[in-house]
């Protein structure tokens, strides 16, 4: 947990009342957050991902290249039909998402990530009335940034809905305020938002709904990129 407030006194008197609920370990000033690394002065905060970056340019091998001034050619424009396809483009995937999140400091290089081309794809739907107690549907949707699953949800609705065109709209509600938050997140959603519809059993958003058959369950799994692994 981070606390951050212009009261010292509160911040202490928070802490006292939290820990009264709560075992908790003060951790001292914050210094390192989520690959974040952060400093203050009189001035304010600062943050940088200095280690990050080192990190990242290490898994790609880059670390003896050199450096340029801008981040992009001038006048370059990338589409999809240039190069040739990689026969494994897993570390490409990695390090796209590196850069996005390098952004959050990093935000002169926004323009030369965004050039990727990844699309965030959204899927929701509701089970309507699926709970024989009380007759709440269940909302269920996910988000595909490329290939890779960022962001979902399974949960029931707090009312009845008299409909499945209502529980179908709350659905899409809930959906649209984590897209919000994703835009925000991701600091611009790049091309346009489409709706397509797919048949029922291609619906593998309903693995966040009801139950389903193990061959049909296990398609599900699979189209959401989840593998097994076995532990050391």
């Amino acid at each position: 947990m981070i606390i951050t407030i212009d009261d010292s006194i509160g911040i202490l008197e928070l802490k006292q009342f939290l820990s009264q609920h709560f075992e908790m370990k003060n951790l001292g000033t914050l210094s390192y957050f989520l690959d974040l690394e952060i400093s203050s002065s009189s001035g304010g905060y600062y943050f940088t991902q200095a280690k990050y970056i080192s990190d990242m340019l290490s898994r790609a091998n880059l670390t003896n290249c050199k450096t340029v001034d801008t981040s992009t050619e001038l006048n370059v424009r990338l589409n999809l039909h240039d190069g040739e396809p990689l026969h494994d483009f897993t570390l490409y995937q990695h390090l796209v998402g590196s850069l996005f999140y390098l952004t959050v400091t990093r935000l002169d290089i926004s323009y030369a990530v965004h050039q990727s081309p990844f699309e965030l794809h959204a899927s929701t739907n509701a089970d309507w009335a699926g709970d024989p107690t009380n007759h709440h549907s269940t909302t269920g949707y996910f988000f595909l940034l490329g290939t890779s699953l960022v962001s979902w949800s399974s949960k029931k609705q707090s009312v009845v809905a008299p409909s499945s065109t209502e529980a179908e709209y709350r659905a899409f509600a809930d959906t649209t305020l984590e897209l919000l938050w994703l835009r925000w997140l991701f600091y611009k959603i790049w091309g346009s938002l489409q709706l397509h519809s797919v048949t029922s059993y291609d619906q593998f958003m309903d693995l966040f709904t009801k139950s389903h058959l193990p061959g049909q369950f296990r398609d599900f799994v699979s189209n959401l990129k989840m593998v097994s692994r076995t532990l050391p």
